[in-house]
């Protein structure tokens, strides 16, 4: 059994609506903002550095070991110290480096990953080289970035000499 309901509309009394001022709306949107623990910067490096470096044989088989120092400037973080530890393979055809490079001044850090391989004997430093930011401190703690960069090397000694490292 259904039941029929018959909707009827009845007048109510009078009624008082409140009004406001007229309000103006951006022209443009707000922008949103996620919760900070949420956020992670995903920007691309670019710039350059210079600095010296020495290097370091203690076993042939071992490869060979960089030391980096210097300074550079780079998108995103600005004016930065670079220091840097790379260990290039030994006596194989296809050597592996890998290592850190960071990047800090007073707002913070970028540490840098790095990854290259290079087919001569002897741990040489290939001038191209994968990197990826695998650590962030003060302002940069939540920085993500990867892609590649250039050192150029100018022996000045055995031990050494002068590079420039382009992130481009």
């Amino acid at each position: 059994m259904q039941r029929r309901v018959q909707l009827q509309v009845e007048q109510l009394g009078e009624r008082i609506l409140l009004s406001a001022p007229a309000v103006t709306l951006p022209t443009k949107p707000l922008p949103m903002i996620p919760a900070p623990a949420l956020m992670v910067l995903h920007r691309h490096l670019q710039g350059i550095g210079r600095g010296v470096f020495t290097r370091e044989f203690a076993d042939p088989s071992a490869g060979t070991h960089f030391h980096l120092q210097g300074a550079g400037t780079f998108n995103y973080v600005g004016r930065v110290r670079i220091s840097g530890e790379l260990q290039s393979g030994g006596l194989t055809l296809q050597n592996h480096v890998r290592g850190t490079i960071t990047l800090s001044n007073a707002h913070g850090s970028v540490t840098l990953a790095i990854r290259g391989t290079t087919r001569s004997l002897y741990g040489t430093l290939p001038n191209w080289l994968s990197y990826s930011v695998v650590a962030g401190t003060g302002d940069f703690v939540r920085f993500r970035d990867y892609g590649a960069l250039l050192v150029t090397k100018r022996y000045t000694s055995p031990e050494g000499g002068t590079f420039r490292m382009t992130i481009a």
